[in-house]
């Protein structure tokens, strides 16, 4: 078995020691150098350009028949230094898993709408770039949405919180978009056990994110008092008389004064 990197219809071959990360909403891979030897400008990937980490048989079949291992977009190159000499050169490749495409993929949506079309979309940036949902197991039901040039992330993280939604894509840029209570009731895929050994595994390192961490009050054309005085007589600006019952007791005060007109 052979592993390449390919894009542009051409494989190359990857250098030194590569591996992946598996979290429990996506799979990340770390920089890959490929052999860069006899290349020129024109084999060079462009920026976000998809890459893909393949397996096969023989170098024949690396481009017609396949497993894909990982699909990656480009980040960043960082080429190797350059001699006045013909020499072995290697190229360093930083991906971006199909998930962080989510980040880079800006919507509009504003309104109320169907939750499937709502996050159809939403969704539809990523769609364009050949992503395809490949799971979608939802309650129907309506959503009020007011997002302006925002990722595709952090739409699908607010819808996924107010409907208990939780939505994953994988290495093959497949989606899947199911509620929590669709997963709960679902077949296990994988049961992971101290008196089984699992090949591969090292450790499992459990996170907790706070997504919802702060209650937020917003207050849009709204005047706030917190203590207002008022003048005992309205020729005399110098008495004035402390009001009760403030809405907020801060130790702040407002006064009333006097506003001329000025023709």
């Amino acid at each position: 078995m052979i592993t390449r990197a390919v894009y542009n219809n051409k494989a190359f071959k990857i250098i030194d020691d590569y591996g992946f990360k598996v979290s429990n909403n996506e799979v990340t891979f770390n920089d890959i150098k490929i052999d860069f030897t006899n290349c020129t400008i024109a084999d060079m990937p462009y920026k976000f350009q998809e890459i893909q980490i393949r397996q096969a048989e023989t170098e024949e079949e690396i481009l017609t028949n396949y497993k894909i291992l990982f699909t990656g977009y480009l980040d960043e190159i960082d080429l190797s230094e350059m001699k006045m000499q013909k020499e072995f050169r290697e190229m360093t490749l930083t991906l971006l898993s199909p998930l962080k495409m989510a980040t880079k993929r800006s919507v509009t949506l504003i309104g109320t709408h169907e939750l499937k079309i709502a996050i159809k979309r939403v969704l539809q940036p990523l769609i364009d770039d050949g992503f395809t949902i490949k799971e979608m197991n939802i309650t129907d039901g309506q959503i009020t949405t007011n997002y302006v040039l925002d990722t595709v992330e952090n739409c699908m993280n607010n819808i996924g919180f107010k409907r208990n939604i939780f939505w994953y894509i994988d290495v093959e840029k497949n989606i899947y978009v199911n509620s929590i209570d669709y997963l709960f009731g679902s077949q296990v895929v994988k049961k992971i056990s101290k008196n089984v050994k699992e090949v591969g595994l090292l450790k499992i390192q459990p996170q907790i994110k706070n997504v919802d961490y702060a209650n937020i009050i917003n207050f849009k054309n709204v005047r706030l008092i917190y203590n207002s005085y008022v003048s005992t007589d309205e020729d005399d600006m110098t008495g004035f008389i402390k009001s009760e019952n403030p809405i907020i007791s801060i130790p702040k005060n407002i006064k009333k004064r006097r506003c001329c007109n000025i023709r």
